[in-house]
């Protein structure tokens, strides 16, 4: 496995709060990439918040017999053992066979019924923003090669304070199966409230794994804009995910649009209508906010508005 340390350059500045979206330079590259997966190492920035959701943009160009849409990819500390196998790797966002094609950082969805997240969800338990990390990135495809230049992490932390409980004890609902049907039986539910802070891209995702990495439960989430009535539940219903990419069953995630001047819940519950275990718990968390450059000119934009308005006072 080749292994490659680089000093990579920050593109944004700090963020007013821990909660960010950071994008990074891993270097211009070009990157050689095969079926044998290639690393790359670099410190993180932001502060100790541990990454929520990661991936990686870039320009790849096809070398032999490859895909773009194969390119993929996997973060970790540095500490951590190598991933066994490619397979373990997350798919980029990127056309199933344009030679050559541009790695992109997808865009949250207005609507989500088990959609494909198209980046890596870390879970509740991801590495801190500004650890030593490692991204590893390879073809899936057998004996193809390709290659990828300008070469960049991005990835987000919290955008409001995580939510975590147990689901013993909780009130029962007929769940909705997807966006327009309900599920038969009875299953038990807690109900999470929020706002986002700006407009954009957020990842919504439960982790149902204890602090040591064991499932707890099998899981399910849905996400409702404006109020949740258990007696309703599919008034104002607009997303719903069962299994995540990165976690299986032991997690549930959607990548969807908000906005600031609406407000949200988020449901977890339960894929089976039996009782939860004793031990049922999860952690909810909202992930993502414009970049801190952008965050900075929020800032600076609300405070030149208030000072107009305090001058037309005056």
């Amino acid at each position: 496995m080749k292994k490659l340390l680089l000093a990579a350059g920050l593109l944004t500045l700090a963020a007013l709060s821990p909660a960010a979206r950071y994008t990074q330079s891993l270097g211009a590259g070009p990157f050689a990439l095969s079926d044998s997966p290639i690393r790359v190492d670099f410190t993180g920035v932001g502060d100790s918040s541990p990454i929520r959701a990661f991936g990686v943009t870039g320009d790849w160009v096809n070398g032999n017999g490859a895909w773009a849409a194969e390119f993929s990819y996997f973060l970790q500390s540095q500490s951590a053992a190598p991933p066994t196998s490619s397979s373990l790797f997350f798919t980029a966002d990127a056309p199933n066979s344009g030679d050559p094609a541009t790695i992109f950082e997808p865009l949250g969805l207005s609507t989500w019924e088990f959609d494909a997240e198209f980046f890596q969800d870390m879970g509740f338990y991801g590495p801190a923003a500004n650890s030593s990390l490692s991204v590893y990135m390879a073809q899936l495809f057998a004996g193809t090669t390709a290659s990828i230049s300008n070469l960049a992490a991005w990835y987000l932390t919290d955008a409001i304070a995580p939510f975590s409980g147990t689901m013993a004890g909780g009130a029962t609902f007929t769940r909705p199966s997807d966006l327009t049907s309900l599920a038969s039986g009875s299953f038990t539910y807690r109900a999470h409230a929020f706002q986002v802070p700006v407009a954009g891209s957020f990842l919504i995702g439960a982790d149902y794994r204890d602090a040591s990495g064991v499932g707890t439960m099998d899981g399910y989430l849905a996400l409702y804009e404006g109020g949740f009535d258990p007696l309703s539940p599919l008034t104002n219903l607009i997303g719903i995910d069962d299994d995540g990419l990165a976690l299986g069953i032991d997690g549930s995630a959607m990548y969807m649009q908000l906005d600031p001047t609406k407000s949200y819940t988020a449901v977890v519950t339960t894929f089976g209508a039996a009782s939860p275990p004793s031990n049922a718990a999860y952690n909810l968390y909202v992930a993502g906010v414009p970049e801190p450059m952008t965050m900075t000119l929020l800032a600076l934009g609300a405070a030149a508005i208030a000072k107009r308005r305090r001058n037309k006072r005056a």
